[in-house]
């Protein structure tokens, strides 16, 4: 007859174990580059913590795998702290910055300056271009200026 501790805690599946394997390693590596963050800005942890609205032994925390599953919203504060992506928070290699004058460049840049009922249309609009087959229409690129107040290039 099986017991209750075997019930209630069954064995690990393969799956489990390789996603358990996956996740100390993404941890690991997001305290290590987030403790090469820290040092090489010159920041304090105290000074950190104040800056993003943490208590100082959250960060603390963090740096030594006593929070080994950190909140989405940690993660955001951090990355945006230090301008990097949550990707490269977690020790993925940045991605390939965008060529500046390509269109997604330049929508990129628009995006950022609008009030989110305008920017939540650009994403509409971009959808949209991004199932066409062809580069984008003038008319498409028409809305976009329109929508950021500039005017077309």
């Amino acid at each position: 007859m099986a017991s209750q501790n075997d019930l209630t805690n069954p064995p690990r599946s393969p799956a489990d174990r390789r996603m358990e394997a996956a996740l100390a390693d993404r941890l690991a590596r997001f305290q290590e580059t987030f403790r090469l963050l820290l040092e090489s800005h010159g920041e304090s942890q105290r000074a950190l913590a104040l800056a993003l609205g943490f208590a100082p032994s959250h960060v603390w925390k963090l740096l030594r795998s006593l929070d080994a599953n950190p909140e989405l919203e940690t993660l955001v504060r951090i990355a945006d702290h230090y301008a990097v992506s949550i990707g490269e928070l977690l020790g993925e290699a940045p991605a390939a910055p965008l060529d500046p004058t390509s269109w997604e460049a330049r929508w990129h840049a628009v995006g950022a300056a609008m009030d989110p009922v305008k920017r939540e249309t650009m994403i509409e609009v971009l959808r949209w271009v991004a199932t066409s087959p062809s580069e984008p229409t003038a008319a498409a690129l028409n809305t976009l200026a329109l929508l950021s107040g500039r005017a077309a290039a």
